[in-house]
């Protein structure tokens, strides 16, 4: 998966100029999406919905539940700001 997202942050190196750019872009981010989509992304939830006993499950979910979506919150507000200061490449390079 990590080759996809630098692939897409190498991407962004191709003059504005060409036609090619934004589908390779593209290209590349979907098939990190389609290779995370079945493999890592589920296994957060999956893992914690067996971690936790019975009776604490709903409590336990939630706070994982809660906690993923602080960090995505977290990743949307530094992002733009880490694009800014290393480029798209080096940004996207930075989470590959």
């Amino acid at each position: 998966m990590a080759w996809t997202l630098l692939a897409a942050g190498f991407c962004f190196l191709i003059p504005e100029s060409s036609s090619a750019r934004l589908g390779l872009i593209t290209f590349f981010v979907y098939l990190f999406a389609a290779f995370y989509s079945p493999g890592e992304g589920p296994v957060p939830f999956t893992y914690s919905a067996e971690a936790f006993p019975l009776f604490h499950r709903e409590v336990g979910m939630s706070l994982a539940v809660s906690i993923n979506l602080f960090w995505a919150a977290v990743l949307t507000v530094v992002y733009p700001r880490l694009a800014n200061a290393l480029t798209p490449t080096g940004a996207i390079g930075f989470f590959a």
